[in-house]
């Protein structure tokens, strides 16, 4: 497949969400051995632009901070004991 044929694909799902959403933006990869590098990457997007980019930006951030959590919570576990706050009222 060429990728202006998933960049159609992409294309036609963003118009389909646009009719029921302000803003809709589509990343989209594919691995196709045939194409430059193995992969295609596909991005399209309708609507107000600074609204996607702080989409995208608020996911990034999130995201990250989500995983940071995580990694947090691995290494300490979930006991508060040891920093004095361990609920029991006194």
């Amino acid at each position: 497949m060429l990728e202006s044929d998933y960049r159609t694909i992409v294309t036609k799902a963003v118009e389909s969400l646009g009719e029921h959403f302000d803003t809709v933006h589509v990343f989209a990869t594919v691995h196709d051995p045939s194409s430059d590098g193995g992969t295609v990457n596909v991005s399209a997007g309708i609507g107000n632009w600074l609204t996607r980019y702080g989409q995208v930006k608020d996911f990034v951030i999130r995201t990250e901070e989500h995983s940071r959590c995580d990694v947090w919570f691995e290494r300490n576990g979930n006991d508060h004991e040891e920093d004095g706050d361990n609920d029991d009222g006194d």
